[in-house]
Parts: C-alpha cells; structure tokens; sequence
C-alpha cells in the first residue's frame, strides 16, 4: 500500500495518466489488480 501512496502524490504519475486527480490508494490498488487480470502473463 506503501508504494501505492508514493505514486498516487507523484505529479508525474497523474501527468503521465491525463488525470488531474489521483483516486484513493485503495482504488488504485484495486484498478491495478483488475487491468492486470488482463495481461497474458497474469496468475489467476
């Protein structure tokens, strides 16, 4: 969860996203985990 703070109040990130407002850590963690679901190399 650490990490996920980090990148949340990095301005870069939200940049790099198009996003002017970062969503809670625990929803990014959550959006993560869902688009990696979608990767080829993913564990279910």
């Amino acid at each position: 969860m650490r990490r996920l703070i980090c990148v949340r109040r990095d301005p870069f990130f939200k940049s790099a996203m198009g996003i002017k407002q970062s969503p809670s850590s625990a929803r990014l963690g959550q959006r993560f985990d869902e688009d990696a679901q979608g990767l080829p190399f993913a564990r279910h």
